[in-house]
């Protein structure tokens, strides 16, 4: 990856202070951000933890796309100073005191049962009825913090920045993708360079139009990658918010194809193995190994 050195002269907030409530409610900008939303719900019903960098707004337009408590946690995120609590949020103390709790170590050592099961129900009942954490600093400072806390779930990204693209930011931002957790990264850029010669020299390689203002980018960002590398950048979406041309790209890691297994290789293998260590060690569904041990008895191979 290159090496890029900070630009003093281009400093920026990660969300532009002209991105107004009024912005947010724009046709054009509910659109995309219904199209992440659904791209990320369209990934499979496994539970989510989804990283949002969501502006000083209360409201909550991208999180009411899905359901409180029910196989997503967001971490929403604003580093400016007094933003006020999000919609449905717990701060990040609660929250983790929320998240901290072993109930059956609490049981073990808890004289009053009943009432140790109502305070652990009450705390539920608080989670479900929230989206999650709002972490009031910066993004790239603490992500790792939730992600080290659910470190069995995939971690998704949706970064609305709304400032034009700096190599800092880039960089930062594809050091997350990097992250062996990270299922797929969303990114909103503002498309306007407005005569700095940083950002025009990341959007303005092909053309004025969005179309090739967002294609520059892309091939920016897939510049700083390493030579060999699994991770895919896609122009997600172009739409002008108001008159403020955006683009959001989507980078992902290529999945590992996993090789399918033979009847056979599934006979050889039943002789060392039960199917759910088979499960685990193919990395496939227990009803797929299911299928191959019907398969070996229906040759009579078992």
């Amino acid at each position: 990856m290159l090496d890029i050195k900070p630009n003093n002269q281009y400093k920026q907030n990660t969300m532009s202070k002209k991105y107004t409530p009024a912005k947010a409610k724009n046709i054009n900008k509910k659109n995309s951000r219904l199209k992440i939303a659904t791209d990320i719900k369209n990934n499979g019903r496994h539970t989510k933890i989804v990283h949002y960098l969501g502006g000083r707004d209360p409201s909550t337009h991208f999180e009411n796309f899905f359901s409180k408590g029910i196989r997503t946690t967001f971490i929403r995120y604003e580093k400016e100073n007094n933003t006020e609590l999000p919609n449905n949020y717990l701060d990040e103390k609660s929250f983790e005191n929320c998240n901290s709790i072993d109930p059956l170590i609490n049981f073990a050592q808890n004289n009053n049962k009943l009432q140790l099961l109502e305070d652990l129900y009450q705390i539920k009942k608080e989670i479900d009825t929230k989206y999650g954490c709002f972490v009031n600093d910066d993004v790239f400072d603490k992500y790792g913090k939730y992600v080290d806390m659910f470190s069995e779930y995939p971690h998704y990204y949706w970064l609305d920045f709304c400032c034009s693209p700096s190599p800092e930011v880039i960089k930062k931002v594809m050091d997350v993708v990097q992250h062996n957790l990270t299922k797929d990264v969303y990114v909103t850029f503002f498309m306007n360079h407005r005569g700095n010669e940083v950002a025009k020299n990341i959007i303005a390689q092909r053309g004025k139009s969005l179309k090739n203002r967002s294609l520059s980018l892309k091939k920016y960002c897939e510049s700083i990658l390493p030579e060999k590398t699994n991770i895919l950048c896609e122009v997600f979406d172009n739409y002008n918010n108001d008159k403020a041309p955006m683009t959001v790209l989507k980078i992902t890691k290529k999945q590992k194809t996993i090789p399918k297994k033979t009847v056979e290789e599934y006979v050889e293998a039943s002789k060392r193995f039960s199917n759910k260590q088979l499960a685990v060690l193919w990395k496939m569904p227990i009803m797929k190994i299911a299928g191959l041990a019907a398969a070996a008895k229906r040759k009579k191979l078992i």
